[in-house]
């Protein structure tokens, strides 16, 4: 696997070489996800949370709660997040030490 990524800020069109070794994995992001009752939350490098998404109630055909479904939708909506936050925020995803 290539440890360097070019990033293009879309922005202002600045190119960045990316050590991808100081970046914060997917695993690693999944571990710092608040879950709430209802909503899963990220708090960022410089302290900010992020609300990511929504937990609604999934329901199966006796009207009740159908958490195998909504286990899998949860798993999707944390890579869709993380992998949103990659393609138009990746300093958020820089590791706090790193020297990039």
């Amino acid at each position: 696997m290539n440890d360097k990524t070019i990033i293009v800020n879309k922005d202002t069109d600045v190119w960045t070489l990316i050590d991808t070794k100081n970046l914060i994995t997917f695993e690693e992001f999944k571990e710092q996800l608040i879950h709430y009752k209802t909503s899963i939350s990220w708090i960022d490098k410089y302290g900010t949370k992020h609300y990511m998404y929504g937990k609604d109630p999934i329901l199966n055909n006796k009207g009740e709660v159908d958490f195998e479904i909504a286990t899998k939708i949860w798993r999707e909506n944390d890579r869709k997040c993380y992998d949103w936050i990659r393609e138009n925020k990746l300093d958020l995803l820089i590791k706090k030490n790193s020297s990039v």
